[in-house]
């Protein structure tokens, strides 16, 4: 990739982390789950204060008709096929986890 391109897209990755928030590390546009169009999505990682700290965060940002519709507002946001299954939960808690704080478990059976 040429220097220009790097340039281009740590800007517009700068202008996008302004606009929706510092955590996300990562921008993409994947096939829309709910039927035609795209979706925006930031990828990051959860911090020290989430029950899911460390883990990887994919968060909803923007929706669009097509995809040149979302490559119009963002055009050089990498295009993905989908973002693949969703990370797994830790079987344990972490050790500052306490069911009684909100009244919930930590087991799938629940």
């Amino acid at each position: 990739m040429s220097w220009n391109k790097l340039h281009k897209r740590a800007q517009l990755e700068t202008s996008l982390r302004e606009k929706f928030g510092h955590q996300f590390e990562q921008f993409v546009l994947v096939p829309s789950r709910y039927g035609d169009g795209y979706d925006l999505y930031g990828i990051g990682v959860y911090p020290e204060s989430s029950v899911n700290a460390g883990m990887e965060m994919r968060s909803f940002l923007d929706s669009f008709e097509t995809l040149e519709e979302a490559q119009g507002a963002y055009p050089d946001v990498e295009v993905w096929q989908g973002l693949g299954p969703a990370p797994e939960l830790p079987k344990t808690p972490p050790d500052w986890f306490d069911p009684m704080d909100a009244g919930e478990r930590w087991d799938e059976d629940y």
